[in-house]
């Protein structure tokens, strides 16, 4: 029982500080979105996909901020595979995280409908 408190205070505090990183981070961006596939690891791909075609088609995002969660992982290969497979500019801001800036033109992926 201990445990169980003592490891909810830890997420807590966690989510607390990844928050304040998050804010200091990007201070300087605008039309930033941010998901966090860390929380859905087995839909990942498929939802990172529904927000590239928004991306994508949407002109007044610039950027799209994805964690995939600390160090190489499944999760993270696919996502940067994906990336590259459509020809989308992004960087690895830290171990946890990736921008992807889009440029304001449409263009057809792969995966989605055409516009």
């Amino acid at each position: 029982m201990m445990g169980r408190m003592y490891k909810e205070k830890a997420l807590q505090a966690y989510e607390k500080a990844s928050e304040d990183i998050f804010v200091l981070r990007n201070k300087g961006f605008e039309n930033l979105m941010t998901i966090n596939l860390v929380e859905h690891v087995q839909d990942g791909v498929k939802i990172l996909k529904n927000h590239l075609l928004f991306g994508v088609y949407c002109r007044s995002l610039g950027y799209l901020q994805v964690i995939t969660g600390p160090g190489p992982s499944v999760l993270k290969q696919s996502v940067v595979d994906l990336l590259r497979k459509e020809n989308i500019e992004w960087k690895e801001v830290n171990i946890n995280t990736l921008l992807i800036k889009f440029d304001g033109q449409k263009r057809e992926l792969s995966f989605g409908g055409g516009g």
